[in-house]
């Protein structure tokens, strides 16, 4: 209730709050997912509805427990796309930014690597990761993350949060 949150671009900001509080809910309508009950939201000084919410398609969810199929890793990057649609000079460049590249080098495979189940063949930081590369590779603007990088050590969070305030 009479939330005004404005975020800035290249800004970082966390919500906390306790139990029912209306995080999850929140995070929704920045999403899309959901519409407001009452007010408005607002994006660069106009109006958005839920139907037509440019957040939409500039936003990744990224969270603590990542969702990532049986398949290899430049499925799982372009995840949802065929494969004559997916661009391995991009899908390279996005896990460069997640700072997977050493992973993809030691992979027999390199990126048609099969990760497992659910990643089941990489470590939690290296799943994080991957989903990161997702986000970079669908060249996403708004960054969600729950916990996303808890499974990191402090230097690869620090170069992951350098890396997603870069340019693109």
């Amino acid at each position: 209730k009479n939330v005004s949150l404005p975020i800035l671009k290249g800004h970082s900001i966390g919500i906390i709050g306790a139990t029912g509080s209306g995080k999850t809910t929140l995070i929704n309508m920045i999403l899309g997912l959901i519409s407001p009950t009452s007010g408005d939201m607002v994006l660069n000084q106009k109006k958005i509805n839920n139907k037509l919410n440019p957040l939409k398609g500039l936003s990744a969810y990224i969270p603590q427990n990542t969702f990532l199929v049986d398949d290899t890793v430049k499925k799982n990057v372009a995840l949802g796309l065929k494969e004559h649609e997916i661009n391995n000079d991009k899908i390279m460049s996005a896990l460069k930014l997640a700072r997977l590249s050493t992973l993809i080098e030691e992979l027999p495979y390199g990126i048609n690597t099969n990760i497992g189940e659910n990643g089941s063949k990489l470590s939690g930081g290296q799943r994080q990761r991957l989903t990161l590369a997702r986000a970079f590779y669908f060249n996403r603007q708004l960054f969600v993350m729950d916990e996303a990088t808890s499974a990191l050590d402090g230097e690869t969070e620090s170069e992951i949060t350098n890396a997603i305030k870069e340019p693109k």
